[in-house]
């Protein structure tokens, strides 16, 4: 039959315990702490990756709301521009038509003095015609064929002037 021999049972129950305290000190412990360390590593990692998603986020929305601001200042400069540039085109008409009436005002006294002038060398012309003309009529009253002859030809020259 089979002896049990309790020195030895104890002996296995001691050896036992002591490679349990063994693993435990030089294997599972380190193993736990390496693992607890990774565990916190990847938590940690996880936080930061959370907290990068958030400000990305943020800085996103940020951007958007720049550009969003951009966009509507640059309608706003564009609308001023335009503003400016249909006042300015108003001011250069307005200017351009004040010239031109100056000019043409210019132009119709220059013009009605010139007539003035034509008027008074005409009048001064036909008074100096019709003087010479009187002048020889008298003079030559005795013959009546003569003089007849003689306004012919000078009404003659006159027209030819």
């Amino acid at each position: 039959m089979v002896e049990i021999n309790i020195y030895e049972i104890i002996m296995q129950v001691i050896n036992f315990l002591l490679l349990l305290y063994i693993l435990k000190r030089f294997l599972y412990a380190p193993l736990q702490k390496f693992m607890d360390d990774r565990q916190a590593a990847i938590s940690n990692d996880l936080g930061n990756a959370e907290k990068n998603r958030l400000e990305a986020e943020k800085l996103l929305e940020e951007q958007k709301h720049l550009l969003r601001e951009a966009k509507q200042e640059s309608l706003k400069i564009r609308e001023e521009a335009e503003a400016d540039a249909r006042q300015e085109r108003d001011e250069i008409i307005k200017e351009t038509k004040e010239k031109a009436q100056s000019i043409l005002k210019e132009n119709q006294d220059q013009l009605a003095s010139e007539m003035e002038k034509m008027k008074v060398s005409l009048v001064d012309y036909l008074a100096e015609t019709t003087g010479a003309l009187v002048e020889k009529v008298v003079a030559v009253n005795s013959n009546s064929e003569s003089v007849e002859q003689d306004l012919a030809k000078e009404i003659e020259v006159m027209k030819n002037s």
